[in-house]
């Protein structure tokens, strides 16, 4: 659907082909702008809709999702995620599955 409003648009074929590999996924995370893209993703998840399933999930769950979210981010986007205004519930269990991440990592 991209593509085809990319050409609609008079993109050319090149800028039309990166745009399909990010969506895609196929140059993560070897493309620089594809960890910008993932790193708003997550930012974005952690920002909006995180904190609407911690009532729907355990803690083991939560730390996993939080270790698989936070690992597929740079450590720029891992520092912004601490920036974003938590509940206390929430900024806890991101500091642990940071804290868990690195310990995994050592």
């Amino acid at each position: 659907e991209t593509e085809k409003i990319l050409k609609e648009l008079d993109y050319d074929p090149k800028t039309i082909g990166h745009v399909r590999e990010l969506i895609l996924k196929t140059t993560f995370p070897q493309d620089p702008d594809s960890r910008v893209l993932e790193d708003a993703d997550c930012l974005a998840f952690l920002e909006i809709k995180f904190e609407n399933y911690l009532s729907q999930w355990d803690e083991p769950k939560i730390i996993r999702i939080l270790k698989g979210t936070l690992e597929k981010m740079t450590p720029q986007a891992q520092k912004l995620a601490l920036t974003i205004p938590y509940y206390d519930a929430a900024k806890r269990l991101i500091e642990k599955a940071l804290s868990s991440l690195a310990s995994d990592l050592a």
